[in-house]
């Protein structure tokens, strides 16, 4: 595999079926290359990230899906070879892991809160969170899952 282009007609790992990094946003990012599972592609789904990169390591799927951030993990862990696993493609940025408020709270302390995640710079209390840091966010960074929703043909009200 080279380009996404080389997928076509080929089985192609994705993750649980419910994951937006390892199924939904990938496969819309095939979707806009001109890739549509079940008709380009064989859709495979594995279960985990992990599952995926040692799947396509070992050469059972020629190509699969999982997010960058695990996939770096693996190759610095050694989990998996970047001799034997290249990246081809990238999806669109997709929000990740927000964390949120009751509405109801009290406007200082939801603001205190908001300040103490935002405030965070310790290198041993981010990597307890699996993150390089915390960013404000808003509706509009769902966009995207919208869009993607839109590609994939999804009904959202039926997703759950």
């Amino acid at each position: 595999m080279k380009s996404i282009a080389d997928i076509k007609a080929k089985p192609f790992g994705f993750g649980d079926a419910a994951s937006t990094s390892s199924h939904l946003a990938p496969r819309a990012h095939l979707a806009k290359n001109g890739l549509m599972g079940d008709t380009d592609y064989k859709v495979v789904h594995l279960g985990t990230h992990d599952a995926v990169a040692r799947a396509v390591q070992a050469g059972q799927v020629p190509a699969g899906a999982l997010s960058e951030q695990i996939y770096r993990t693996l190759i610095e862990r050694k989990t998996i070879d970047p001799a034997k696993v290249v990246q081809i493609g990238l999806s669109d940025p997709i929000p990740n892991y927000p964390l949120t408020l009751q509405g109801d709270l009290d406007p200082t302390l939801k603001a205190a809160v908001r300040a103490a995640f935002l405030d965070i710079k310790d290198p041993g209390i981010l990597k307890s969170f699996r993150v390089e840091g915390f960013a404000p966010t808003d509706d509009k960074a769902y966009d995207v899952l919208r869009d993607m929703a839109k590609i994939l043909d999804l009904d959202l009200a039926k997703v759950k």
